[in-house]
């Protein structure tokens, strides 16, 4: 009952924004959706103050346009753009400065929502409109309509100009993109025109019906993208490379987690999944690990506001609701969001609703998702558990028991002896096609005064694994209303509530596939359905160390209820023609509840376990920004100056244990009071900055971008919590300054310089004190970490220089960059003597220098009426070296794992993975060769060697698109090459018996060595003298000889032929060694001994479950075909399309081990803590190709 109170208290102040938030949302949207006459009645009353003399039409109208806050629309071949007129107006109405300024120009104009479309006026007809009625050319008697839509994006154009060729007739498109015409009898053209758009002409012949696919102009309509603090800039000013993604991009098919739709798709931008199932956690990385402390996050800014680092925000997102995702890469262009931006920003903007079309839109989309199990690690069925040929069911080893066929007592034949039956479908019949159903709803509007868009999605899944689901709901409002025609209010609200009854934290090292693999072969899983010996209390097992894997499925569960509300509330007011203030209020609050269940009889909590933990965060944002722009004849002049206040405040309380009083009861006040733990902790942070920005063009082919940024941040000491950071970067567009060969449509050369600060986690400088337990008593310890009371902010510099090519009128491209960051300063934790009273101290410390070179080639080969084809490859490389560390420490340890250390030497690269190898001779004859113990056992070796490294060499991403009339067929391919991972899956299914192939490239298995018995026809000297002779077969790669039995190569050893050796010397007790080659005076142990933890070259030597990563993934595969308009006319809608998709369709691994590289990691130290990346443990699920459909309507 508190539980419920506290968690109704908790939701009760989220919502308490969030209500504001809808109601000021609501209120604009109905504002929004006034009156279109009145609306345009109201442009045209607007009061405008301008002076300008003999300047081109173009440059009026653009002037009047910022006045205002409307755009002019015309057909260029109408109207010319360049003619020279003069205009003095002082606090007129608009539309008495625009009868003085066009009707001179014989042009008339018509409004449409906050366009204002411009017309020649018909020659004989005076201030008449569009559409005329008589034509000079002849009678009148026929009648042409259509629709026109974007190519790209498939919606509908409004406002676009249609002219008959030759004559004064013409009309434009409605909000719709629907336009009808009457016109002459007889042949014709008409000409197709729309600022930013290639001009079409079509020729009409006997066609009545007419639609049009209108393909934009980069060449005349610069690309634009969003910048730091939510602004658009050109990308053509930019001195830094951004990379972006349209939100059609991410929604061509159902996204259960929007990341997965980033994959590949932005060069430097690196995703990973922990998990194929639902629920993986997910590593983003932008521009490789720069961190020692593991904190390689980027920022995530959603609609201008900063949530934080954690990439589930993102994960949760409706990705229908997306408009782009911007990643500002390096430290040069996330200058402006501060020390929270040094691993880089991801910039998601949601969905508006201002589309450009005036009424109401309503938009729908379902998505269905199947995933598939197809590939599974593959098992040995041909001994069952035991050892030495004997049966023993209840073994965990499956090494070598007795074979198919074979009598035995079982566990379901009643103490009968009957022959053993082996199944060898387990895996297949143990997991399950998952399902995903996504639906989503959106409703947009937009008049002259504002527009509204709102949107309720519904995402409901099961994952592959038994039992596991996902259910997740999202609302999503945006609204905006312009109070004036200078002054505009805007707000927007997420909220996401998502939780699951079960689901498997892979992560959290709940071990949730091993159980499966120790079912014996003669065991079908589906006879262990029923696990339940006594309900609640005793489950049903064969082995009796491992658990039933469906009661894992079923009673070793963890849940989770989490809600999530952010959005913003902002005004924009422009002062005058130059000056605009901005102010924006915005807030995150996430509240996640968490339970970890294990029933009775769990193999680590034989009377159960029960955990619940409370998370929540909530960040408040508060920006200030005052922005100036102006054109000084050739000069281009924009800055801004702007503040923030951020707030960060946390709480998280967890109890539980283990030893349940009552079975299946999953309280806190069910645990034994001697095994109740529990903690509370509570943390705030607050950053006030003070941030400038200055852009300045010359001629559209010089950009200087200055930035200044100035922290002071409560979590550094007063003398050292001020910190400034300072970015330069410098645009040269060539091809505005020279004339360049015809082929080259853009060449731009780009340069920046940034430097960034850091902060650190609150409480890190003073004492603190941690609760503990002695005996049976709690008590409360000094931290054993000293304090720094002069800790300094981490600070890294970066440079980076890059070009941007276009060739062949934008049809095909090339961008290139490289960049080198020096990550100075590191806030770290270093060892201390204990005479010190601490084990640790805190220190800044530390140089991480990352390098990097990113290549980008882009084209569209073909572009026809009916038939294009586009594609765009990525390349990134990227290497991380610690240069530098502290007086008298030469290594950093990141993490380690049994048997395996992530840890790097100063001027060694980041990622490099250690171990123990076995102990070899290291000189003499036989150098090189294992140093063996008196029974012939592999010894370990006292120096840690550097085994592998886990960064890839390369990724590279690959899209293409190719579409014929209303069929597009698209693709996303990513490949990863090089890096290594440690794989104690292959380890600990070796050591079973459970797998016959398992090293790397080498013919020796877990059935038989690589030699045996049987070899040179049983001549034992031949035999040695093959290993003796071969040193870079039977030295190097540590095998073994013999089998599991004389038919597999077994050698006589104690009445059986089960026989082994390791090939090595051992030691003679004279200095000399004696040779175990496999001749008189070798030494035999039985064969299942290689599988034993303390004597075999498996468990005292890691590199050989060391494997390569390299892999290439078809992430996705698209058919989609776009219904033609004159069956969309039939059900009213004005769009309808229908895909067919597979995900992950395609896997291949240069490792050949049935494991998935890219899932390599896992997440130590429970949520919050950091990535292992390469090391694999039970990351074992099923390979999955993922089969779908998905619906998009559009009314």
């Amino acid at each position: 009952m508190k539980k419920n109170l506290c968690f109704k208290a908790i939701f009760r102040t989220t919502m308490k924004i969030t209500a504001l938030q809808i109601c000021v949302a609501i209120i604009f949207s109905g504002l929004a959706l006034a009156n279109d006459k009145l609306a345009a009645q109201n442009i045209l009353e607007r009061k405008v103050s301008v002076k300008m003399d003999d300047r081109p039409l173009k440059k009026v109208l653009s002037a009047i346009g910022h006045s205002t806050g409307v755009n002019f629309m015309y057909n260029p071949l109408e109207i010319k753009s360049s003619a020279l007129v003069s205009v003095n107006a002082s606090n007129e109405q608009l539309e008495n400065v625009l009868s003085k300024l066009l009707t001179p120009l014989h042009v008339t104009y018509e409004v449409s929502g906050r366009q204002i479309l411009l017309f020649k006026m018909p020659e004989k007809e005076g201030n008449e409109n569009r559409n005329t009625e008589t034509d000079p050319q002849g009678p009148i008697d026929r009648k042409v309509s259509g629709n026109v839509k974007d190519r790209a994006s498939g919606e509908a154009l409004p406002g676009v100009s249609i002219l008959l060729k030759g004559s004064t007739q013409g009309t434009v498109t409605d909000a719709s993109g629907n336009y009808s015409l009457t016109l002459p009898d007889g042949d014709g053209a008409l000409i197709f025109s729309y600022v930013g758009y290639k001009v079409q002409e079509i020729m009409l012949g006997n066609k009545s019906v007419v639609d049009v696919t209108m393909e934009a102009d980069v060449k005349a309509l610069g690309e634009v993208v969003v910048t730091a603090l939510g602004i658009s800039r050109e990308k053509s000013s930019l001195g830094y490379a951004v990379g972006e993604i349209k939100g059609s991009a991410i929604q061509k098919v159902p996204q259960e987690n929007v990341l997965n739709a980033l994959t590949g798709k932005v060069v430097g931008l690196k995703i990973s999944n922990s998990n194929s199932d639902l629920n993986g956690e997910t590593q983003v990385i932008i521009r490789g690990k720069k961190s020692l402390a593991g904190a390689d996050s980027p920022l995530i800014v959603i609609d201008g506001v900063p949530v934080g680092d954690d990439a589930r925000v993102i994960a949760d997102l409706n990705a229908n609701n997306v408009e782009s995702v911007s990643v500002l890469k390096g430290p040069s262009a996330a200058a402006l969001y501060g020390s929270r931006a040094g691993n880089g920003v991801l910039i998601i903007t949601t969905k508006n609703g201002d589309t450009g079309r005036k009424g109401i839109g309503v938009t729908f989309n379902s998505g269905y998702t199947a995933s598939i199990p197809y590939h599974y690690i593959k098992t040995q069925n041909r001994f069952t558990s035991g050892r030495n040929g004997e049966f023993n069911e209840s073994a965990f080893t499956h090494w070598y028991g007795p074979e198919e066929g074979t009598n035995a007592v079982q566990w379901n034949s009643n103490g009968q002896s009957v022959p053993l039956k082996f199944y060898p479908n387990n895996q297949k019949n143990y997991f399950r096609t998952g399902n995903s159903f996504i639906n989503d709803i959106g409703v947009s509007g937009s008049s002259g005064k504002g527009s509204f868009q709102m949107s309720l999605s519904d995402m409901r899944g099961t994952g592959t694994y038994p039992g596991t689901e996902l259910k997740k709901n999202a609302f999503d409002f945006a609204a905006s209303y312009n109070v004036t025609p200078r002054f505009k209010l805007s707000a927007n609200v997420h909220i996401v509530n998502s939780g699951s009854d079960n689901y498997a934290l892979q992560s959290l090292d709940d071990y949730q596939y091993e159980d499966i693999f120790f079912v014996p072969p003669h065991v079908n899983v589906n006879d262990l359905k029923d696990y339940w010996v006594d309900p609640n209390v005793l489950q049903r097992r064969v082995t009796a160390s491992t658990d039933n894997p469906w009661y894992t499925a079923y009673e070793s569960t963890d849940q989770f209820k989490m809600v999530r509300v952010y959005g913003n509330a902002k005004f924009d007011w422009k002062l005058s023609e130059a000056f605009s203030l901005m102010g924006r209020l915005g807030n995150s609050k996430t509240n996640n509840e968490v339970q970890q269940r294990e029933a009775y009889s769990d193999k680590w909590y034989p009377k159960g376990y029960y955990l619940s933990t409370v998370n929540y965060r909530e960040e408040t944002n508060t920006d200030f920004l005052l922005s100036y722009k102006k054109d000084i004849r050739d000069i281009s002049v924009n800055a801004s100056v702007g503040a923030n206040i951020f707030y960060l405040r946390g709480s998280a309380s967890s109890i539980g244990g283990q030893n349940l009083l009552l079975p299946g009861l999953y309280t806190s006040s069910n645990i034994d009071r001697a095994n109740v733990s529990y903690s509370n902790s509570f943390s705030e942070k607050m950053v006030y900055s003070a941030y400038g920005i200055a852009s300045v063009g010359y001629k559209n082919f010089v950009y200087l971008d200055l930035t200044g940024r100035n922290d002071w941040s409560s979590t550094l000491p007063a003398n050292n919590r001020s910190y400034f950071y300072p970015s330069a970067s410098l645009s040269l567009v060539v091809n505005n300054m020279f004339d360049l060969p015809k082929s080259v449509s853009m060449l731009k050369l780009r340069g920046g310089w940034a430097e960034v600060g850091k902060d650190t986690d609150p409480y890190r400088l003073g004492q603190t004190l941690v609760k503990g337990n002695w005996a049976n008593y709690e008590t409360y310890a000094r931290n054993t970490v000293m304090p720094n009371v002069n800790l300094k902010p981490e600070n890294a510099v970066s440079s980076e220089f890059g070009f941007d090519l276009a060739m062949f009128r934008k049809k095909a491209g090339l961008n290139v960059t490289y960049y080198k960051v020096a990550n100075r300063n590191q806030i770290l934790n270093v060892p201390i003597a204990d005479i010190s009273g601490y084990t640790s101290a805190q220190v800044n410390a530390g140089v991480v220098e990352n390098k990097g070179l990113e290549i980008e080639l882009w084209a569209k080969p073909v572009q026809t009426k009916d038939f294009s084809w586009d594609f765009n490859i990525n390349f990134t490389k990227d290497r991380s070296k610690l240069k530098k560390l502290t007086d008298g420490i030469n290594t950093y340890s990141f993490w380690s794992q049994t048997g395996i250390y992530a840890q790097t030497k100063v001027g060694e690269n980041i990622g490099d993975l250690y171990g123990y190898d076995i102990l070899r001779v290291t000189d003499g004859e036989y150098k090189g060769w294992p140093l063996l113990d008196a029974n012939g056992r592999s010894q370990r070796g006292t120096q840690m060697q550097k085994i592998a490294n886990v960064i890839s060499d390369f990724f590279v991403g690959f899209q293409t698109s190719v579409t014929y009339k209303n069929f597009t067929l698209s693709a996303n391919l990513d490949w990863r090459q090089g890096g290594q991972y440690y794989s104690m899956t292959m380890l600990r299914l070796a050591r079973g018996g459970l797998i016959e192939d398992w090293h790397n490239g080498i013919s020796s298995s877990t059935f038989s060595g690589i030699l045996g018995n049987n070899s040179f026809n049983g001549n034992n000297d031949q035999l040695a003298a093959e290993i003796k002779n071969n040193p870079e077969i039977y030295r190097d790669n540590k095998v073994w000889v013999g089998g599991r039995n004389a038919e597999l190569g077994g050698f006589p050893l104690a009445g059986r032929n089960n026989g082994a050796f390791y090939p090595g010397v051992r030691s003679n007790g004279q200095g000399g060694y004696v040779e175990n080659f496999g001749a008189e005076g070798t030494k035999l142990f039985a064969s299942d001994l290689i599988v034993d933890p303390g004597g075999g070259y498996w468990s005292q030597g890691v590199d050989n479950w060391i494997y390569d990563a390299s892999y290439v993934k078809m992430r996705e595969l698209a058919l989609s075909y776009q219904f033609p308009k004159n069956f969309t006319d039939k059900i009213k809608a004005q769009n309808l399309s229908l895909s067919l998709f597979t995900k992950n369709l395609i896997l291949w691994t240069k490792a050949k081990n049935d494991i998935d590289p890219e899932l390599a990691f896992v997440y130590t130290g429970g949520r919050g803590g950091t990535y292992a990346q390469g090391f694999d443990r039970w990351n074992a699920g099923p390979w999955t190709a993922s089969l779908g459909l998905k619906l998009n309507v559009q009314f």
